[in-house]
């Protein structure tokens, strides 16, 4: 059994809005997810999203990102909810301040849209919280073909399990200093 353990400082995300350029056409709707991705100063991190009407999860994933040039980061996946093959995720993307709001991050890039599951362009906005500190933990164990993946801020805990069977999701939780999870 592998358990790595990634702590020291990080950020929270927290996406504020989504576009998408499907077949050449600008979708603008208001944003179906509650996206919350927690990320470690070298790299890992664990993203997930759920449906805002139904808490139903969305998308889960974690690994680790990749810089590349021109302010280029490709996003590794290492697990991820909708498919075994992680190899054939394409998730790309360049990042840089909002112009005119400066508490913001504009990110545009390239990856699977789940409501055509067609690779086309996007654009989201995302804020920063700094907590105090970020856990990242993954453990792995190949008798079992369990990969889970845990990742943990002051306010938030999120994480991914994937076993031999199938997969069991986390909802993300926040919380007021205490170290609670709910289950899906």
């Amino acid at each position: 059994m592998a358990l790595e353990l990634d702590r020291n400082s990080g950020f929270v995300s927290l996406r504020r809005s989504l576009i998408w350029y499907t077949e050449g056409q600008t979708q603008i709707a208001p944003d179906a997810d509650v996206v919350v991705i927690v990320s470690s100063k070298t790299g890992y991190f664990v993203d997930v999203r759920f449906l805002k009407e139904s808490g139903e999860l969305e998308w889960a994933f974690a690994g680790y990102k990749e810089n590349r040039k021109n302010q280029e980061t490709r996003f590794v996946h290492l697990i991820d909810s909708r498919t075994i093959d992680v190899s054939q995720v394409e998730d790309i993307g360049i990042s840089s301040q909002h112009p005119t709001d400066l508490t913001l991050t504009y990110e545009r890039g390239r990856m699977l849209n789940p409501g055509t599951s067609k690779l086309e362009d996007f654009e989201e906005l995302w804020s920063d919280e700094q907590p105090q500190s970020v856990l990242i933990l993954r453990s792995q164990n190949e008798n079992t073909a369990t990969q889970e993946w845990i990742a943990q801020s002051d306010t938030w805990q999120i994480g991914i399990i994937r076993t031999g069977k199938g997969r069991r999701k986390q909802q993300p939780h926040r919380s007021e200093g205490l170290d609670v999870h709910k289950n899906a």
